[in-house]
Formats: C-alpha cells, structure tokens, sequence
C-alpha cells in the first residue's frame, strides 16, 4: 500500500461528521480511502459480506453498538481485517482488554495525527501475516504430499489409514 493508492475501509461510527473527520485525515496523509459507514451489527455483517476490506476502524462507544462487538464481528467474519478503535476517551482497563481480543490499536479522537502511521503499520502487518498463513500453509502441504506428482506421501497415507481404523473400531 502507497500512499495515493486506495484502500477500502469500513467506518464503524454513528456519527458523520466524525466519519468524516477520519477521512479528512487520511486523505492529509495522502491516501485516497473509499469507504463504507456503518452502525449496527446488521450494516457492518452485510458490509463484510459485499466485498474485502483493508481495515475497520470503529468507534469506542455506538448507542447499541460497542468496539467490543464490532472487533467480535470482524474476527468471526474469518478474514484478516485489521481493527482499529478510534474513542473520545478510553479507560486503561479497556486499552489492554481491547489490544488483548484482537484490536491492532486505539486512538484517541484528539490525537488523529496518529491515523495515518497506525494504518500504515497495520496494512504493512497484514501483508506479513497474509505472506507467513502462506508460507505455513505451503509447508504444511508439502509436509503431507508428494512434490512431483501432489498426490498423498506415506506419511499422510498412514495417516488417513489410521483414523479410518479408528472410525471403524468405534463403530464396532
């Protein structure tokens, strides 16, 4: 990701003008973000559904709506989405539980000047991540396959022989 280039955000916020804010931000910082603003647990599901993301960035406190439950709805969604949670004020308390369940970062709205590196470290991160799920699962498969013909090795034979003998045994 290069500054200019675009990335897609989803805006978890009830308020538009502060939605807003962040956008300005982002665009002072030289990015060119397309977004989507939602609300609810209903808007930010359909939004993960429609199309992939390159980060959420949600409000601490939504009437109904918590960051708490929007970081719940992005890590059951399955994709590596960074979250970001962006609050007027922020308890030490929720800090450390936040970051603990799955939060990259939170920022507090008077210092948004920390938008712009937080979302550049964290799409850096995310190709890390992406780049090592690869790697692991490439070994992974050349763990149990034969490299020239992709077909099971021994090893994954005797495998897949042993739990079909179990399966029978508990059966009888």
């Amino acid at each position: 990701y290069n500054k200019g280039s675009p990335i897609k955000i989803i805006i978890v916020e009830d308020s538009k003008d502060d939605a807003f804010l962040l956008i300005h931000e982002l665009k002072r910082g030289g990015y060119a973000p397309s977004f989507e603003l939602v609300d609810s647990y209903e808007t930010l599901q359909k939004a993960l559904k429609k199309q992939s993301w390159d980060i959420v960035i949600t409000d601490h406190r939504l009437p109904g709506f918590s960051s708490r439950a929007a970081l719940e709805t992005v890590l059951a969604h399955g994709q590596d989405i960074p979250v970001i949670i962006v609050s007027g004020s922020i308890g030490d308390e929720f800090d450390v539980d936040a970051m603990r369940s799955g939060a990259q970062d939170y920022i507090m709205k008077d210092n948004l000047a920390r938008l712009v590196p937080v979302i550049e470290r964290e799409l850096r991160e995310k190709d890390i991540r992406s780049a090592r799920r690869r790697a692991e699962d490439k070994i992974k498969y050349m763990s149990n396959h034969d490299s020239l013909t992709g077909l099971n090795n021994r090893t994954e034979f005797e495998h897949r022989l042993q739990s079909a003998l179990d399966m029978v045994k508990k059966k009888n």
